[in-house]
């Protein structure tokens, strides 16, 4: 992967992304919020970046039938915090490690790339993609990215 980067706002980057999941597949019975400490700018591919939320979303939303899929965004120096969560069933402690794995599922319908993928587009952005997933709490994607002007 080669970014080709651009100045863009991480705001527009995450709706971007939730409006295609919502136009995919609408979940009325799941509250969306979105937070951020401050407005954030990153220096990112903007395509390949809206796809690594997009699929980070899909699985939040996949995984919760009532209930809240939120990000968080916190702006630290020099680097970006972004965290999405859902209060979904969770995943089990020992497939934790394999969600990133390229063809890993545990659905029915789909080729277990979609967080693969996500991990690809954050290291090639330089970041770092984390998961926690305490049993039957929900589930927690941390991404850490560089940079963050908040201009």
């Amino acid at each position: 992967l080669r970014p080709v980067k651009e100045t863009i706002s991480l705001r527009e980057i995450v709706a971007a992304a939730h409006d295609a999941l919502l136009r995919e597949a609408p979940k009325p019975g799941v509250e969306w919020r979105y937070s951020e400490s401050r407005p954030v700018f990153l220096k990112v591919d903007r395509n390949l970046m809206i796809q690594c939320f997009l699929n980070v979303l899909r699985n939040a939303y996949e995984a919760t039938d009532r209930g809240t899929v939120a990000v968080e965004v916190e702006a630290r120096r020099k680097k970006v915090v972004v965290r999405v969560m859902d209060t979904g069933r969770g995943i089990e402690p020992d497939r934790l490690p394999q969600v990133f794995d390229p063809f890993f599922t545990t659905k029915d319908k789909g080729m277990g790339v979609g967080l693969y993928l996500a991990r690809k587009i954050v290291e090639a952005h330089e970041g770092r993609i984390g998961v926690e997933s305490p049993p039957g709490r929900g589930t927690t994607f941390t991404i850490q990215l560089p940079g963050g002007s908040h201009e």
